[in-house]
């Protein structure tokens, strides 16, 4: 998930006819933060548990808002105000009358190590050689069914998504190319809805079986907070950030192939595995945390 400046304007829910204008940075490393064009909160309210948005014709929640240093107050001709804020959490797409609210029906996140540990792909390329056509390969894009289970002791899902990406053809002056890209996303699942951050003790518990898999750290990349809507429409989509869970902002992903692996899905049954590694990671509590270093 690249990182993204929304200009827009921000208000307390408890005072929604003052608004403020302000730009919001967010990404995968570092919290959320705001850069507003007047004071929002007063020395009185160092704190705000939720600030509302709209940005990019979106609107927008901020959970556990503070004051950060780099807020100015000028008087000369006239008196003039910058403040800064960090949120913990910046939900895009939705306004929250609390954190608490159990309005999501799903989780999506994208993970270094996922694809290759899945194993399964939807590109097939085939050489051949025909003279009457002059062929010599062919490259064919297949739809790849999700892998669901059901999480033991719960009333979540969990789901391995392929999802595939094409770009082209695209003609420069000395070349045309063709692009296609795979990633499986993970996605966990619940019924009843759960609030914002119900998903993220699954999510690091698969994360830290990958990180087991690959024998170096797993870091999750895109997430999205998920709201079923009616067929046949797909569920609506909350891009999320929030500081914790990516990789350091200078560890640069490299190419991982299949068998440097301890294991991949081809070797195990996901049910049994989850269910296997979910009592063990319980048992095993802090002792592993620390072997992992996480």
């Amino acid at each position: 998930m690249e990182s993204r400046r929304l200009v827009g304007r921000w208000w307390l829910p408890a005072a929604a006819d003052r608004k403020v204008g302000g730009i919001l940075e967010v990404g995968d490393h570092g919290a959320p933060h705001l850069e507003l064009t007047d004071s929002l909160l007063s020395e009185s309210l160092m704190v705000a548990p939720i600030i509302h948005g709209a940005a990019d014709g979106r609107q927008i929640t901020l959970l556990d808002c503070s004051q950060a240093n780099g807020g100015t107050m000028v008087i000369a001709q006239t008196m003039t105000s910058t403040q800064m804020l960090r949120a913990s959490a910046a939900l895009v797409g939705i306004h929250l009358d609390s954190s608490d609210d159990e309005v999501f029906d799903g989780f999506e996140v994208s993970m270094t190590g996922l694809t290759a540990w899945a194993g399964t792909t939807g590109f097939d390329r085939t050489l051949t050689f025909s003279q009457e056509t002059n062929q010599r390969s062919k490259f064919l894009v297949n739809y790849i069914d999700p892998v669901r289970v059901t999480i033991p002791e719960s009333t979540e899902t969990l789901e391995l998504r392929w999802k595939i990406v094409t770009n082209g053809p695209r003609t420069s002056e000395t070349q045309r190319t063709y692009r296609a890209d795979e990633t499986v996303m993970l996605a966990i699942q619940s019924e009843p809805p759960k609030a914002w951050n119900g998903y993220l003790k699954r999510v690091r518990e698969v994360r830290d079986l990958i990180t087991i898999s690959m024998q170096r750290p797993a870091h999750v990349g895109s997430r999205a907070l998920l709201i079923n809507q009616e067929e046949p429409l797909p569920p609506y989509r909350v891009d999320t950030y929030f500081q914790g869970l990516s990789a350091a902002e200078d560890d640069v992903e490299r190419d991982f192939r299949e068998n440097d692996m301890i294991f991949t899905l081809s070797d195990v049954d996901l049910s049994e595995t989850l269910a296997r590694w979910l009592s063990l990671r319980k048992r095993l509590g802090l002792p592993l945390d620390v072997l992992l270093g996480l």
